[in-house]
């Protein structure tokens, strides 16, 4: 009788919180527009704003940059979701907010406005009655970076278990993001105030427009020295020097003056880097715990990049040869940001790709976001 009374509650107690979901869960679309390609997310969630419930149950990708193709970026990605929205048989239409990032940040204004407009006249053309346009814009880069540590530590169960934050670096293609909760407000433009589970944090958010991997690469390039940021023989310039290359990449960061800019991280126990630091750093091994900048230089990044481009192609003949051919300097700028004005030590930095068997993005921090924030 016992464990007939036991089984019923149990089955009482999910058919409950099952039904309770189900009559407050809503869908939502996310589309990143980011410098190298747009990515769309689709999400289910309650509204509750003390402590929302998220879960993705579509993502897919393409490499089309949003500022190179507009509705064309994104169509083939909505094609694929409107069949995952029929497929739940969702009768009211899903709304949907397109956000641009660094690669839309770059352009100017009117360019940005022109792309929106083509966006939000296909979607309404191609998608009505199935698509609701919410948010079609360019977000700034210090909500990407709230973003990202909302992403972080939601993935992370900081926020619901009331257990000390993370903070996050985003390196992306054209900017990098790095965001961490203060022990108490500065009045600084950058922070943020957010409550997630009657916790109140102070959030500040610092972006750097220009020092993402690509566009601190494209600065480094113009360097006549750059060769030494390549291995030897690669493009017939290559002549690889860690200090030289360090030289370069110090002063395209100097360029930006992080030191005056960006708040204290050293009460920060911890710091998720993703990624343009996770791959980097994944192709040297050297992740998910980063050594020290000394032992990482050279004993890592020195024996691996004092290399022939030749032995280097054969060593990784499986590494797509646009993407080993800048590992080298990559690597150089990562650590030298990392270990240089962001003040971090080995023992801050834990380099991922994915928290809890999901990947780290930004989207679903702009969802939680988007709940907790919502006007009633």
């Amino acid at each position: 009788m016992k464990k007939l009374f036991l089984t019923l509650l149990i089955m009482t107690s999910v058919l409950f919180f099952s039904h309770a979901f189900a009559d407050e869960t809503n869908y939502y679309l996310i589309v990143d527009a980011g410098s190298t390609g747009t990515r769309l997310h689709f999400f289910k969630h309650n509204d509750d704003k003390n402590m929302p419930v998220i879960e993705e149950i579509f993502s897919e990708k393409n490499s089309i940059p949003l500022a190179d193709k507009a509705f064309e970026a994104i169509d083939p990605l909505l094609q694929s979701v409107v069949k995952k929205i029929r497929s739940h048989h969702i009768k009211t239409p899903v709304a949907i907010s397109i956000l641009g990032t660094a690669g839309m940040r770059l352009l100017p204004s009117e360019q940005q406005k022109n792309i929106y407009q083509k966006l939000s006249d296909g979607i309404s053309a191609s998608y009505k009655d199935i698509l609701e346009p919410h948010h079609i814009e360019t977000i700034s880069g210090k909500m990407e970076g709230i973003y990202d540590w909302l992403d972080v530590n939601y993935l992370q169960k900081n926020f619901q278990n009331n257990t000390p934050t993370s903070g996050s670096i985003d390196i992306g293609g054209a900017s990098t993001q790095i965001a961490f909760a203060t022990d108490k407000s500065s009045k600084s433009i950058d922070e943020v105030s957010l409550t997630l589970n009657k916790v109140n944090y102070i959030v500040f958010s610092k972006s750097f427009l220009g020092l993402g991997l690509d566009q601190a690469r494209e600065s480094m390039n113009i360097d006549e020295n750059a060769g030494f940021c390549y291995p030897k023989n690669y493009n017939r310039t290559g002549k690889f020097d860690l200090a030289s290359c360090s030289l370069i990449y110090n002063q395209v960061i100097e360029n930006y003056h992080i030191d005056q800019l960006a708040m204290p991280t050293y009460k920060i126990p911890s710091f998720v880097a993703f990624s343009g630091a996770y791959y980097t750093y994944h192709f040297f091994g050297t992740d998910p715990n980063v050594p020290d900048q000394d032992t990482l230089e050279q004993t890592i990044i020195q024996p691996t990049c004092s290399n022939t481009w030749e032995t280097l192609k054969e060593a990784y003949s499986a590494e797509p040869e646009n993407y080993l051919a800048n590992y080298c300097a990559n690597s150089i700028f990562v650590t030298d940001l990392l270990y240089g004005p962001f003040r971090l030590q080995s023992k801050q930095i834990h380099v991922l790709s994915s928290i809890n068997e999901n990947k780290i993005d930004w989207a679903l921090g702009a969802m939680l976001y988007t709940i907790i924030t919502r006007e009633n």
